[in-house]
């Protein structure tokens, strides 16, 4: 086998992380009703109110 002395950079890979929610709905309601048991202050977390809990926390655009 040649060897060149060539080495290729490591592979990355990117990962796409969406949901297939509807625009104004819930990943699932019953989960955000027991996060905020845990977590009172859930619906100002941005990025859990918008992404999870949109309809829970009352983010919906009218």
């Amino acid at each position: 086998m040649y060897d060149s002395g060539f080495t290729l950079p490591p592979q990355t890979t990117t990962v796409l992380l969406t949901t297939s929610t509807k625009p104004c709905e819930d990943i699932d309601t019953l989960a955000c009703q027991k996060m905020q048991q845990s977590k009172p202050d859930l619906c100002l977390d941005d990025s859990l109110a918008e992404l999870a809990c949109k309809r829970f926390c009352g983010r919906c655009r009218k």
